[in-house]
């Protein structure tokens, strides 16, 4: 009965009472002259012995206050339970179910980019109305969350009054899903000024580890990069400035994923085709094409490592603000005809071209093509994913078809790169991915002359032969296209 009573397993109240009503009797017995009545003694033992019953039956004060306690770590247990649950379901490609346990979270800031994360998985997988119901429970508890609003809107038919908005929805999106498990870490690193170095074959929450002093991790699990900041988000993953240990040269590594685009069964696949051509990629030699210098994979994260480029993309050029010289278009567009035409003989076709896959250092006036070989997705996936990943402005008609491509479907990305150099616009300003699709497939591009009357013909006749509807009647090979381009610039200088 102490030990009871020390673990609070007693009601302390209740049992006093019992043991003060026990002393009362005995007393009672021993003083009384002549001796107490029997009913007396009969009531005061009753009152002790319902005291002592309700001592061991009554829960303690205590116990209660434990209760609650414990009643609130089970619901925090619980809601932790729930997103570790969603994060797996959602990493197995079963999106619905993810959102029924992530309902089941907190309404916070971290619940809203759970969901946010899984809505963007939602559209990628062309599950629009899946993707609305996440956005509008996000609304219901975080309303001015991100561009949640934005986003909510476009499904009542007010979307993107301008291109690169489309652009932006339809390209940079899909990043936040695919490095959602370390995108915080690396950018609290670099905020902070410390390290990071990349570990392959590190467990998820060991993948990114911080040091202070790179002595500290000198072969942290054979890995030879060590990231310094952040370069730029894209497509499918992140860029970071960094520097091999081994050669302490500068370099870019891109982090990607390869699972978060792709259901299960097509993983392997994926993943086998992936890397034969980043394999391939990596044997390209030529002064417009970086140079990737090393490739890896852990767990369902690629890290690519290539040469780093002083320079800017083109993106930035592509405004009608911020235009460059139409001589200086030419020239820039002729040397990526170049790349191509040397990695199309190497049996590597891009699929991504685009103002932002092209960096320029106008200091020193040189370009460099980059991505190659990261948007190949395998046959059974393009129509589902490949307009998403591919960037759909720039897509030739039978990409968007998931049509077999050969080496025409990127001159013609090419040519609507240089439409959009000159003039700051793609030839199609879509509203909805289905417009886009049609007039890519269907309709007749506006000529670059009638936007711009002082367009030299030559180059309008170049343009309009890059953005040909049938593969066969646009420039044949990159190094036919390349010359062309050429001759127009001269035709500038005369």
């Amino acid at each position: 009965m102490l030990h009871m009573l020390i673990e609070n397993k007693i009601n302390t109240k209740w049992f006093a009472l019992s043991l003060l009503a026990s002393a009362l009797t005995a007393v009672l017995l021993w003083v009384t002259q002549p001796p107490i009545l029997v009913t007396q003694v009969t009531v005061i033992t009753l009152i002790s012995l319902i005291s002592l019953s309700w001592a061991f039956t009554a829960p303690s004060t205590s116990n209660i206050v434990d209760e609650s306690q414990t009643d609130a770590a089970n619901r925090f247990e619980s809601r932790n339970n729930q997103r570790s649950v969603g994060l797996k379901l959602q990493g197995l490609g079963q999106l619905n179910l993810a959102f029924e346990k992530f309902k089941q979270c907190a309404k916070n800031h971290d619940t809203a980019n759970l969901v946010y994360n899984l809505a963007i998985d939602f559209q990628i997988k062309g599950e629009p109305e899946n993707a609305r119901n996440a956005f509008e429970y996000i609304s219901t508890f975080e309303p001015n969350f991100k561009d949640v609003r934005a986003r909510i809107a476009a499904f009542t038919g007010e979307i993107i009054s301008e291109s690169d908005n489309f652009e932006k929805e339809t390209q940079e999106a899909p990043e936040q899903a695919a490095i959602t498990q370390h995108s915080t870490i690396i950018e609290k690193a670099v905020a902070s000024g410390k390290t990071i170095i990349l570990a392959p074959g590190a467990e998820p929450e060991e993948e990114t580890v911080l040091a202070e002093e790179l002595s500290e991790y000198p072969t942290l699990y054979g890995s030879r990069y060590k990231i310094k900041s952040v370069l730029g988000q894209g497509t499918t993953g992140a860029v970071f400035k960094g520097n091999d240990i081994v050669t302490d040269e500068i370099i870019a590594i891109k982090v990607l994923n390869l699972s978060s685009e792709l259901e299960a069964n097509q993983l392997e696949e994926y993943k086998f085709r992936f890397h034969r051509e980043i394999e391939t990629a990596g044997n390209l030699n030529h002064p417009n094409i970086v140079k990737i210098l090393d490739s890896g994979e852990t767990d369902g994260f690629a890290y690519i490592a290539m040469e780093y480029v002083d320079g800017t993309n083109l993106r930035s050029y592509a405004r009608a603000d911020r235009l460059l010289h139409p001589k200086t278009v030419l020239k820039i567009i002729a040397q990526c005809a170049d790349a191509l035409a040397y990695s199309h003989k190497q049996g590597l076709i891009h699929r991504d071209i685009k103002p932002a896959n092209i960096i320029y250092n106008q200091a020193d006036d040189y370009v460099k093509l980059t991505d190659f070989g990261i948007a190949r997705i395998p046959d059974s996936t393009r129509t589902r994913a490949g307009s998403i990943l591919g960037t759909p402005l720039y897509m030739s008609p039978e990409q968007l078809a998931g049509e077999r491509l050969d080496a025409r479907s990127d001159l013609y990305s090419l040519g609507v790169t240089l439409y959009h150099l000159l003039t700051g616009s793609p030839p199609f300003r879509p509203k909805t991915m289905a417009e886009l699709m049609r007039s890519i497939a269907q309709e007749q591009h506006k000529d670059i002359s009638e936007i711009n009357p002082d367009t030299p013909s030559c180059i309008a006749w170049t343009v309009n032969k890059a953005l040909e509807k049938a593969p066969d009647k646009r420039f044949q090979s990159a190094a036919s296209m390349a010359n062309k381009l050429r001759e127009c610039e001269m035709m500038l200088d005369s």
